[in-house]
């Protein structure tokens, strides 16, 4: 079972308020239904609630709001993977996974007003026994080094630090995805693949298990 990370930036840029690109999600779920092996999607929000914790902060009544807003954007979302079962929210940790069966979670806030993000909920279900690989897709083409390189592996997380401390650091959370995988999954011995969201071409060689790629193997 593979574990795929889309961040909500990549599909709803949070330069735009209420809009999501139709072509990429596509695009993208032509990709990965192309995939034999099971699939757990988990993807972001994006600019939908960027824009409302900036208008509304998080409080109750940003609660009630996002709940429309939620419903409308799984919606939407959910209409490019018809064959995925969606996880709810605030007990997915709970859910068994289905080796035969693909799932989708979103992260967003919970009825106790508690943010859910994504990395959350990507290291926690990187857990499961049940996943084998794992892919991040995100707006950068890997974890790069003070020459701009991208760095092949890294093996702790001292060693992305230099990434993460630059302005262009372009994620804004680079630091929180990488630490937050090894906090719940250093014993794993798993390997999670970073790279460009918007590079097709490679985002297919490194689903297919392909060799020499443009990427940042990070080892747990």
């Amino acid at each position: 079972m593979y574990l795929i990370k889309l961040g909500g930036s990549i599909f709803a840029p949070k330069t735009k308020e209420n809009f999501s690109d139709q072509n990429y999600l596509h695009k993208f779920s032509d990709l990965i239904n192309q995939i034999k092996e099971p699939i757990v999607l988990v993807h972001g929000t994006g600019n939908f609630w960027h824009w409302l914790v900036k208008k509304y902060g998080i409080n109750r009544e940003s609660y009630q709001m996002w709940l429309d807003i939620e419903k409308n954007l799984i919606s939407n979302i959910s209409s490019f993977f018809k064959n995925y079962k969606r996880l709810h929210l605030e007990w997915y940790q709970q859910e068994k996974l289905e080796s035969n069966q693909n799932y989708i979670i979103g992260w967003g806030m919970s009825s106790d007003i508690k943010v859910i993000s994504s990395d959350i909920i990507f290291s926690n279900l990187l857990m499961y026994p049940t996943i084998t690989k794992a892919f991040i897709f995100s707006d950068v083409p890997g974890i790069l080094d003070k020459n701009n390189e991208i760095i092949p592996e890294i093996k702790s997380p001292e060693d992305a630090s230099y990434f993460w401390e630059k302005e262009w650091d372009v994620t804004g959370s680079m630091k929180s995805k990488i630490l937050e995988l090894y906090k719940y999954n250093s014993w794993s011995k798993k390997i999670v693949y970073l790279s460009d969201w918007n590079d097709f071409k490679t985002m297919k060689r490194i689903l297919n298990g392909e060799k020499d790629l443009i990427c940042t193997k990070i080892i747990l």
